[in-house]
Parts: structure tokens; sequence; C-alpha cells
């Protein structure tokens, strides 16, 4: 989503969301979300499927920092912990987890296996110098346990 003071407003907002298939937020995102709607901040879960259902969309990408990611795709709830790496530059890793996610979505992966791939794109990306490093996939195939991608 990207909300960022002062630049956005809820009308805005609503059109988008009601017309969107898959979303992508952070924790900050969806408790603005909502505190707008009136949901409980305190479960994001709930939040993320409340989300889904008020605007009919069918994937829900939910990132926690540390914690991981939650991904609510047409019902079905994963979570991916991350993967533990040394970050050289963050710059680009957003990026490249939300191309493989869109990926392995766009292929029919489930979703447990498209936050595996997402995750292991972001996490190569961090460990290099630059937003769009030359992609290594031994390293993709070494974290994802894949022999094709």
């Amino acid at each position: 989503m990207n909300l960022r003071e002062p630049y956005y407003d809820w009308d805005t907002i609503k059109e988008l969301l009601e017309g969107a298939d898959l979303i992508k937020l952070n924790e900050q995102e969806l408790q603005k979300l909502a505190r707008w709607q009136g949901w409980p901040k305190d479960d994001p879960g709930r939040s993320v499927t409340n989300l889904a259902e008020k605007f009919n969309c069918a994937s829900i990408c939910l990132t926690r920092g540390e914690r991981g990611v939650l991904l609510y795709d047409q019902g079905i709830r994963a979570e991916h912990p991350g993967f533990a790496v040394s970050v050289v530059d963050s710059v680009g890793a957003g990026d490249a987890f939300l191309a493989g996610l869109l990926h392995a979505l766009m292929n029919h992966e489930t979703p447990q296996s498209a936050l595996t791939l997402a995750n292991a794109l972001g996490a190569f990306v961090v460990g290099q110098k630059g937003a769009t490093p030359v992609l290594n996939m031994q390293f993709i195939r070494r974290l994802t346990n894949r022999d094709k991608i």
C-alpha cells in the first residue's frame, strides 16, 4: 500500500481496495485500515480476513518485519517466518519479495510455496549491495529446496 502521510485520502484508498485482486501491506498500514474501519487493532489475522471479505479481494499479504509474513489467498492462510540472512542493503528487497509472490501465485502455487519463494528472493536481495543484483539461482534453490523456479 505504501501509505505515507499526508499523501493519501480514504476515499481514494477505498476505491483502490475495491478494485484490487492482491493487497500487500505492512502492520502499520493494516492498523491504519483497522482503525478506519473500526476493526480491533490487536488481531491482525482477523483484520486481514475482514479486509479480504469487505473488499472482495482474493489475496492479502501482510509483512510483519522480523516476524515474517502472513498470506491470505482465496480463503487459505499461510505464514512464513522469513530467512535469517546478514543484511547488506535492504533497498529492493520488498520489490523482489513481491515479484516472487506474484510469480508463484500466477503459476498456481500453494500460498505456502509462494511465501517461501518470495521470502527467498527478498533474503537474497538484502544480502547484496544495490537494489537489483544479478540473481543467484543456486542461493534461491538452496533456501527453497526447489529444483525449478
